[in-house]
């Protein structure tokens, strides 16, 4: 067989592979981030202050070049379990960066420096909290990682059926 082939054939598997790896990997956090939501529905909760509330701006270039700009709220607390004093800083499960500012923008308007909030936390590790029992994008990333994965399956079909018609002819 001409080595070509094989080059060819071997690009085709890492390709197949990793959308398969990376759309696995979102269904799962997905997942997780939704049980965690369901979980914390029955977290107790504890008064929180806000410390911080600001926009962290972050950049990046897509394959044309062109700069993409991300903006990500930033909330951090101060809340106490049982006379100790912890620090958080997660919003919601899953979440984090978007790319529209008045998204953001909203989040932490939501979130004002001084104010007190609802701080649930969990009860075997008080550390692991947040302000909204909700998992902020797991639609998001079920619906892209399905994507990766039927797009894996539907290249390695082709890419199958072309590796045999070429052997065949």
């Amino acid at each position: 067989m001409d080595t070509s082939l094989w080059v060819g054939l071997l690009i085709g598997v890492c390709f197949v592979g990793i959308f398969f790896i990376v759309g696995v990997v979102l269904i799962i956090k997905a997942i997780r981030d939704r049980k965690k939501a369901e979980a914390s529905t029955s977290w107790p909760s504890t008064v929180g202050t806000i410390t911080e509330s600001t926009i962290e701006e972050s950049y990046s270039r897509d394959e044309d070049g062109h700069r993409e700009t991300h903006f990500k709220p930033v909330v951090k607390y101060n809340y106490q379990v049982v006379g100790s004093t912890f620090t958080g800083d997660q919003i919601a499960f899953g979440g984090g960066s978007t790319g529209h500012y008045k998204s953001a923008q909203q989040t932490i308007a939501n979130y004002p420096v001084g104010t007190q909030v609802t701080v649930y936390y969990n009860p075997e590790k008080p550390e692991e909290v947040v302000l909204e029992r909700r998992a902020a994008s797991s639609k998001t990333m079920l619906i892209i990682g399905v994507v990766f994965l039927v797009v894996s399956a539907c290249s390695g079909v082709i890419g199958t059926i072309g590796f045999m018609a070429l052997n065949f002819f």
